[in-house]
């Protein structure tokens, strides 16, 4: 199912050399957060709702995320990406809260 916002975070902003434009994947979100307009972010926080809630394994969720061409891997920070993609929830959801 195409979740265009969501793949522009996962694809766009987690390029394949990601690392050339940030230290850190929070860098990489914090860009996308200061650079896409509030509708932008809301649709990508929809959609990763969504895929966690339609992704029934991990192994999906991961089989998800690869045909995305996420170019991060969230073992680096001890994380499963269903982890990573919760807390990425969280990120966005508080961010939302205090622009509105």
């Amino acid at each position: 199912m195409p979740r265009p916002a969501l793949d522009l975070l996962l694809n766009v902003y987690f390029h394949q050399d990601w690392d050339i434009d940030a230290s850190s994947a929070d860098e990489i979100v914090e860009i996308f957060l200061s650079s896409e307009r509030p509708t932008v972010i809301r649709t990508a926080l929809d959609e990763a709702i969504e895929l966690l809630a339609t992704a029934a394994t991990d192994d999906a969720l991961e089989d998800e995320l690869d045909a995305r061409h996420f170019g991060y891997d969230p073992s680096f920070e001890g994380l499963t990406d269903r982890a990573w993609l919760e807390r990425l929830v969280v990120r966005l959801t508080a961010v939302l809260e205090r622009r509105v």
